[in-house]
């Protein structure tokens, strides 16, 4: 677990300094308490996919390899609500790169039914992915 990425995504008005990767050496300025090694740990995972961007393409590219574009663009077709169904589609067709953290990339994973995991590893491939673009 890197602590520093994890504070900055858990307290990310907190001013504090850290020596090392060690939760020992914490020094913390507030405002607030600091995270305990649970609340950490906990968020670690939430961390590391806020770290994750790759390019549309890529990412595009990953979906139509893995057979699923076609069912993304249904979710988002389907979407009832017409302003919300218009920038989505505005997203998909035009964002040069995609937050794997993104509220939309939540909301489409939950209508395909796919879990975090299904979806590090769309990332993950779309990120090999990129190396050869």
């Amino acid at each position: 677990m890197n602590i520093a990425s994890t504070i900055i995504h858990l307290r990310p008005d907190a001013q504090w300094s850290l020596a090392g990767n060690n939760l020992a050496n914490l020094v913390w300025h507030g405002p607030g308490e600091p995270p305990t090694l649970a609340e950490l740990e906990a968020a670690w995972p939430d961390a590391q996919r806020a770290a994750v961007i790759v390019s549309m393409t890529a990412l595009r590219l990953t979906l139509i390899e893995m057979e699923l574009e076609d069912d993304v663009l249904a979710v988002i077709n389907a979407m009832p609500d017409a302003k919300q169904k218009a920038a989505a589609l505005a997203w998909w067709q035009t964002a040069q790169t995609v937050r794997r953290n993104h509220s939309l990339v939540a909301q489409l994973s939950a209508a395909l039914g796919k879990t975090d995991a299904e979806i590090d590893a769309i990332f993950a491939a779309a990120i090999t992915l990129s190396a050869t673009l």
